[in-house]
């Protein structure tokens, strides 16, 4: 996603949940090679929706899954373990 390029991922959550959600790939069966070779040619054939997914992606590692914005959730986890 870091680098604005669309993602194909598993069905299964949360893998899904996240993709879904901020629409930046497709989810397909991983135990399933035609299932894969249908979302990459998807991809492929679709570059309107490769892009929107690209630059969707691109955003939220921008915008959410940077160090900045997750240093303090990992912070608090270290403190909530050393207290326990």
């Amino acid at each position: 996603m870091a680098s604005g390029i669309a993602c194909i991922g598993s069905d299964f959550a949360p893998i899904s949940t996240y993709i879904r959600k901020h629409e930046v790939g497709i989810c397909c069966n991983p135990s399933s090679p035609s299932d894969i070779a249908k979302s990459i040619w998807d991809l492929m054939s679709n570059p309107e929706k490769r892009i929107k997914y690209g630059k969707n992606g691109r955003k939220i590692v921008e915008s959410e899954l940077n160090w900045e914005s997750q240093e303090e959730k990992l912070l608090l986890q270290y403190k909530r373990l050393l207290v326990s």
